[in-house]
C-alpha cells in the first residue's frame, strides 16, 4: 500500500502541470493514463516504455498497462524499432494530442 501511495503522491505533482481535469472527464482517460499522453509531448525524441519508467519513477510493467490501454483508446500507437527489433517506440496520435491539448 505504502508503493501506491507514493505513486500517487507522484502522479499527483505530474498531473499539476495539467490545465484542466475537465480534459480527463470528458475523454475518459483515467488520471494516470493523462499524464503518460502529458509525458509523451513533452519528451523531444521517440518515448519507449524504459523511458517513460524511468522519468515516471515506477515499474517498466505499470508503464506497460497504462500503454496498452491507452492504446485500445487509439490516443497512442507502438511502433517497432527498425535498427532493434527489442525496442518499441510509443507514439501519440492525433486524438491523443487532442486529448491533452483541448
Amino acid at each position: 500500500m505504502y508503493v501506491a501511495e507514493q505513486e500517487f503522491v507522484f502522479l499527483m505533482d505530474k498531473f499539476r502541470k495539467l490545465k484542466s481535469i475537465d480534459k480527463m472527464i470528458d475523454s475518459e482517460v483515467t488520471f494516470a493514463e493523462m499524464v503518460i499522453l502529458d509525458q509523451i509531448i513533452q519528451c523531444d525524441t521517440d518515448v519507449t516504455v524504459s523511458n517513460l519508467s524511468e522519468i515516471l519513477n515506477t515499474t517498466k510493467a505499470n508503464i506497460s498497462k497504462l500503454v496498452t490501454s491507452i492504446e485500445q483508446k487509439g490516443y497512442i500507437e507502438r511502433k517497432d524499432d527498425i535498427k532493434d527489433k527489442r525496442i518499441t517506440h510509443i507514439l501519440i496520435t492525433p486524438n491523443g494530442k487532442e486529448v491533452v491539448l483541448k
